[in-house]
């Protein structure tokens, strides 16, 4: 075989093995990120409920502009101590799922990643 043939099937190969890839992250990755993402979807939905987040972002802003940015430390303690339970625990279900979720989505794509280009010779 010549040295174009071997790129030919080197090629064809690598568009093989993309789609196979392909097809595997769709059928056992996605279905848990989607479910992942939807539970995250919900809790941020309910935190709605119980966080205005128009207010606490322009007190922030207010804080941020009229006071030393080193007492926005004393401000976020003083506001997590005020909430109420239940907007605390889905803050904190939120932040789970939600690392939960990068930490599933890196390690299929570093998994996905890797086979991908992983160089191998086609004899």
């Amino acid at each position: 075989m010549t040295h174009n043939n071997y790129e030919q099937l080197y090629e064809l190969k690598r568009r093989t093995m993309r789609r196979v890839y392909g097809m595997w992250f769709m059928r056992r990755v996605l279905p848990g990120l989607s479910l992942e993402m939807g539970v995250l979807a919900l809790v941020v939905l309910g935190m709605q409920n119980f966080l205005k987040f128009g207010h606490i972002i322009n007190n922030v802003l207010y804080r941020v502009s009229h006071h030393p940015v080193g007492k926005l430390g004393d401000f976020w303690l003083a506001a997590f101590a005020n909430t109420e339970f239940i907007t605390i625990a889905m803050l904190a279900s939120g932040l789970v799922f939600g690392s939960l979720m990068i930490r599933d989505v890196v390690r299929a794509t570093v998994r996905f990643r890797g086979n991908l280009l992983r160089p191998e010779r086609v004899t």
